[in-house]
């Protein structure tokens, strides 16, 4: 009976120790989030927005780089450049001289979008460069070993405009594009094809990053002009 006491005590003591380690453990994670019912102090918002900044750091190799989808089904890699059509289709109010006339302008903003599920409008690209190997292995590094300098509670969370004029196109070995990211460069803000498809993390230069990767292949529509 006594031994059973001491049994039952000690299994007492141990759930009590570990209840104090799990509300130490809570009390510790909830001060690294920031309660909703306050604003952060100016200190705090300074050092996130430090910890915001990019850092490179060698977390993959080039091989593990490639391994992560879409780039693990890629043959081979485009970058492209078109004309924003985010906004819809223009105005059916045409306006002829002195007169307007309505006409179905639907139809011709269709044929524009270079993405339409599985379908891409290739004829629409201003602008398309193949990327060879060393380019690749910069935009996996870029992606993929680029982030935030420290961890961070706040994100690039980009504009609320959107007007996309690049992307980044994934060929199979049938020559199909599988896959593709769409980029804003402008607006700060991404779109891809399958929610597999991985960024990496987007610290504060992030973007002005990948723009640059852009521009040293040659794109320049939508990188250092617009129009």
């Amino acid at each position: 009976m006594g031994r059973r006491k001491q049994y039952m005590g000690s299994l007492m003591r141990k759930a009590a120790l570990i209840l104090l380690l799990c509300f130490e453990f809570c009390l510790v994670f909830g001060q690294s989030h920031y309660p909703l019912n306050r604003r952060p102090t100016n200190a705090e918002d300074k050092l996130a927005e430090q910890n915001n900044n990019c850092l490179h750091r060698n977390k993959y190799t080039a091989s593990q780089r490639l391994r992560f989808y879409p780039f693990n089904k890629a043959v081979y890699v485009k970058l492209v450049s078109f004309e924003d059509y985010s906004a819809g289709p223009p105005s059916k109010i045409h306006i002829d001289g002195n007169t307007s006339k309505r006409v179905n302008t639907d139809s011709i903003y269709e044929s524009k979008i270079p993405f339409r599920n599985k379908y891409i409008n290739y004829s629409v690209f201003k602008e398309i460069k193949v990327i060879d190997k060393f380019s690749l292995n910069k935009l996996t590094d870029i992606l993929y070993n680029i982030g935030d300098k420290a961890p961070n509670w706040i994100g690039d969370s980009g504009y609320s405009c959107y007007s996309p004029r690049n992307a980044i196109l994934f060929i199979d070995d049938k020559g199909n594009t599988f896959a593709h990211i769409d980029i804003c460069f402008e607006c700060h803000q991404y779109r891809v094809s399958s929610e597999k498809i991985k960024m990496g993390e987007f610290c504060e230069q992030k973007f002005d990053i990948i723009k640059g990767f852009f521009k040293s292949t040659g794109i320049e529509y939508g990188v250092t002009r617009i129009k």
